[in-house]
């Protein structure tokens, strides 16, 4: 069941186009990035942005990447990263978070390749579809069954596929390419509850956004979830 469930995840990805989008779709996706964005921006003259701020400019790595509310531009994991959390550290929240982590995924991947504004409205649609459409598997922690409710939090649990899948559309990946950063994602997630209330909880975040984009670029260089034969040297 799991790896059908890649393989819809992946072809959904790779066809999914504007042009098949419902106008409402595209009107809530556009008005979800202005507010994303808003929030981060805000968030970044506040006590979380001010030390992300300074952790972006003594440890960022140089690149093209925009970190929101700055004059900061550094490699496109760092930027996810700061971004993801500055989105969520006013404890921001569109339904799921969706917006955080596939926002920060998708612009830091935009960035490296200059793609157009309808590829990355595309691809954060995509990014949000997928997060929604799995938060079934999750549940709640209300209802006594599923992760959410052992503990689990589903921004460090489903983020880093659905940012994974953002940075994927991005790419413009085949469908085994996007397998390949949907396997990883899935096998770097993790996050707990017990730190709501901190700076920890927006962290998670944009650990689930850096993830994402990390397994989307390692998949681009030939990096592979599939069977592997390994040479053994006696």
């Amino acid at each position: 069941m799991a790896e059908d469930l890649s393989h819809r995840l992946a072809d959904f990805a790779a066809s999914f186009s504007l042009e098949h989008a419902p106008v409402r779709v595209l009107e809530n996706a556009k008005i979800a990035i202005l507010d994303c964005l808003g929030v981060a921006v805000l968030a970044a003259s506040e006590e979380i942005g001010k030390i992300l701020l300074s952790f972006a400019r003594l440890n960022g790595s140089p690149g093209p990447c925009t970190v929101w509310g700055s004059e900061i531009t550094c490699n496109p994991r760092d930027a996810a990263l700061i971004n993801g959390t500055l989105a969520h550290g006013l404890d921001y929240d569109d339904r799921n978070h969706a917006s955080t982590y596939t926002l920060a995924s998708t612009l830091a991947a935009a960035e490296t390749c200059n793609a157009s504004g309808a590829s990355t409205l595309a691809a954060f649609i995509v990014g949000r579809e997928i997060r929604t459409c799995l938060d079934g598997l999750f549940s709640k922690r209300s209802s006594g069954i599923g992760p959410g409710a052992r503990g689990w939090h589903s921004n460090g649990i489903l983020g880093p596929i659905a940012s994974a899948c953002a940075a994927s559309k991005i790419f413009d990946f085949t469908g085994d390419q996007i397998l390949s950063a949907i396997g990883l994602a899935a096998g770097s997630c993790g996050a707990l509850t017990r730190d709501g209330g901190t700076m920890a909880k927006p962290f998670r975040v944009g650990h689930a956004a850096a993830t994402g984009i990390t397994c989307a670029l390692l998949a681009r260089e030939g990096f592979t979830t599939l069977s592997m034969k390994w040479l053994i040297i006696r």
